[in-house]
């Protein structure tokens, strides 16, 4: 959970930048704990950022891909619909 908070630190700096054309990724989120609370860390990440920002926010779950379960990414990229646009 300390790790979480550095992470909301860097979605904090960076949401202001990311309104604009950018590319913000957060990659191996808590890679020492189990599958289902990776993913529910990657979707905590997501909430904090601010809407305008979130819409355009996603998981790319990349673990079954490269066979390590350390391995989901949370994506903000301004050309992708996020999560809470689907």
């Amino acid at each position: 959970s300390h790790w979480l908070y550095h992470q909301k630190f860097v979605i904090d700096f960076y949401s202001d930048l990311l309104t604009d054309d950018g590319i913000l990724i957060i990659e191996d989120v808590n890679s020492n704990v189990d599958p289902e609370t990776n993913m529910r860390y990657s979707d905590m990440l997501i909430n904090w950022f601010p809407e305008e920002v979130r819409k355009f926010a996603y998981i790319d779950d990349r673990r079954a891909i490269n066979n390590n379960m350390a391995d989901t990414l949370v994506i903000y990229d301004k050309h992708e619909k996020g999560r809470d646009s689907m």
